[in-house]
């Protein structure tokens, strides 16, 4: 009787044991609803920064007609240009998150030419 109840004792932690470490071998899968999800996320993080950048050469333009207090353009340039870069700043963390998802590193930003 004690040798049954140690070898059904054996067999739960083992059973437990491979549901504990099954995580760690199993690979994800990146459904195509997963990838709609990406897409639309990504879609309206782009719109968000165009339309930003649309507002900072609106802005500039009004300057250049004296349009607009200086006072207000800097303020509304430092405005514009934090949310702009709070986008691009979700933009590349979204791009990080998903390339490890599918075991890839993210696109580099290209190098900015070295001045000779």
């Amino acid at each position: 009787m004690f040798l049954f109840l140690a070898v059904v004792a054996a067999l739960v932690t083992l059973y437990l044991l491979g549901r504990a470490v099954s995580p760690l071998t199993e690979r994800s899968v990146f459904t195509a609803a997963d990838w709609s999800r990406v897409e639309d996320e990504s879609a309206d993080l782009l719109a968000q920064r165009d339309r930003l950048i649309g507002e900072l050469k609106d802005l500039e333009v009004e300057a250049a007609m004296n349009k607009i207090d200086p006072n207000d353009l800097s303020r509304l340039r430092a405005r514009f240009e934090t949310e702009a870069l709070e986008v691009v700043r979700r933009m590349d963390e979204r791009a990080a998150q998903y390339a490890d998802r599918l075991g890839q590193k993210p696109a580099e930003s290209p190098a900015a030419p070295e001045a000779p």
